[in-house]
C-alpha cells in the first residue's frame, strides 16, 4: 500500500508514454478517465488505480497492474489517559493512544513534569504505554504532555499536541506525632497516653515494638490532641512511639519516644515485734 497525503499523483511517467500518446486511468476498477501531464487527483481513502495509454494510431496498451493507496490528510490525534483515581502517591503508568498508526515515536516525545520516566512500552502502532513515579514530598500535579508536530502517519502528517494529562499526587508524609503525656512514674497499669498528630491522620501508638492501638485524629487546626487509654500494662519501663498516615497513605518518621515506669507494687513497712524476735 503506498501512502500520500497530497490530492494529486504523479502516476504516469514521461518516459514511459510514447510520443504523441494519451494515457487514462480508473479508480477501483471505474470508468476510464483521460489523463492530463502525468496526474490526477486522487479519491480519499484506501483504493486502487491503474493506467493505460493510446498511441497515435489508436493503439492501446495492455492496463497496468492495480496500486493500491490509501490518501490520508488527517493529522493523527493523541490522548493521554493513566490508571489513577483521586489523589495518589504511587507509581502512574500512562497510555498513550493514537487516532492512526504513526511512525518516530518513544518516550523522548513525551514531557513529564514533577515525576520521572521509567518503562515505556509499545504496545501497537497505535498505543504506548509509560510508567511515572511522582517526586517524592511533593504535593500537586503531575503532568503529561505531547506536542505538536512530534511524529508522523503513515502518509506523513503531523500529529496534534495532546490533551494534558494531570494527575493529583500526594507523596508528602504528614508531621510525626507528639506524644506528652504520662509522667515519668504511675502506680495505674491503664495509662492515659496523650497524643499530638495532624487532622486527619491515622495515628498508631507502639509500645516498643508492640502495637497498643489505633485511633484517627480529627480535631484541632493543624494539630489534634487526644488521649488513648491502655490496656492494662506490666510493671517496669515503657517507651511509648506513635506513627501519624495521611488519607493517601504516607506515614511520617516515629514520633520522639515518651520513656515511663510502672509500678502498682504495695509495699508497706515491715515493723519488728520484739517480743517474738530471739536477740544474741
Amino acid at each position: 500500500t503506498r501512502y500520500w497525503r497530497d490530492w494529486s499523483s504523479d502516476v504516469c511517467s514521461s518516459d514511459l508514454l510514447e510520443t504523441g500518446a494519451t494515457w487514462q486511468y480508473r479508480i477501483n476498477g471505474g470508468a476510464w478517465v483521460t489523463g492530463t501531464n502525468t496526474s490526477f487527483n486522487l479519491t480519499a481513502g484506501q483504493n486502487t488505480y491503474q493506467v493505460r495509454q493510446t498511441d497515435a494510431a489508436g493503439n492501446t496498451s495492455g492496463v497496468s497492474d492495480p496500486v493500491v493507496y490509501t490518501l490520508d490528510t488527517a493529522a493523527p490525534a493523541v490522548f493521554i489517559t493513566d490508571d489513577r483515581s483521586g489523589i495518589t502517591n504511587g507509581l502512574i503508568t500512562y497510555t498513550i493512544t493514537f487516532s492512526e498508526a504513526v511512525t518516530g515515536f518513544d518516550a523522548s516525545d513525551l514531557t513529564v513534569v514533577n515525576g520521572t520516566k521509567g518503562a515505556f512500552t509499545k504496545l501497537s502502532d497505535t498505543a504506548y504505554t509509560l510508567v511515572v513515579t511522582p517526586n517524592a514530598d511533593f504535593e500537586g500535579n503531575v503532568t503529561v504532555d505531547i506536542a505538536a508536530e512530534k511524529l508522523t502517519d503513515l502518509a506523513g502528517n503531523n500529529n496534534t499536541a495532546a490533551p494534558q494529562n494531570a494527575q493529583a499526587v500526594d507523596t508528602k508524609a504528614p508531621n510525626a506525632p507528639v506524644v506528652t503525656q504520662p509522667a515519668a512514674l504511675t502506680n495505674d497499669n491503664t495509662v492515659d497516653l496523650t497524643i499530638a498528630a495532624a487532622t486527619g491522620s491515622v495515628v498508631r501508638v507502639y509500645d516498643g515494638a508492640n502495637l497498643l492501638g489505633t485511633a484517627t485524629e480529627g480535631t484541632g487546626a493543624n494539630l489534634g490532641t487526644f488521649t488513648l487509654t491502655t490496656t492494662p500494662l506490666a510493671d517496669g519501663a515503657h517507651s511509648i512511639t506513635a506513627t501519624a498516615s495521611d488519607a493517601t497513605g504516607n506515614t511520617s518518621v516515629a514520633s520522639a519516644a515518651r520513656a515511663f515506669t510502672v509500678d502498682t507494687l504495695d509495699r508497706k513497712s515491715t515493723r519488728l515485734n520484739s517480743s517474738h524476735a530471739n536477740i544474741s
